[in-house]
């Protein structure tokens, strides 16, 4: 949980479609099925043990967890906070 941290970098293009439909791909996919695989595995990990999760393409703050909403996903922010604990 939260002393561990996946940062990813392309296996999510466009989050607002993707975490609501993790099987949805996109052109720059390489391998298509691999990346759906890889983005389903990922998604179930990240939230079964509400890894922490960063990286490109999310909105700022980019860094947060994933929560289960129906058959798909929903990315919560972390908190911002400015001051270095």
């Amino acid at each position: 949980g939260n002393d561990q941290l996946i940062i990813w970098g392309d296996i999510v293009h466009v989050p607002a479609v993707q975490f609501e439909n993790p099987g949805a791909g996109i052109g720059f996919d390489i391998d298509p099925e691999l990346a759906r695989k890889t983005r389903a595995k990922i998604f179930d990990e990240a939230a079964t043990d509400r890894i922490r999760i960063a990286g490109m393409h999310l909105a700022f703050p980019a860094i947060g967890h994933l929560a289960r909403r129906g058959k798909g996903y929903e990315f919560v922010p972390q908190q911002w906070e400015t001051d270095v604990a």
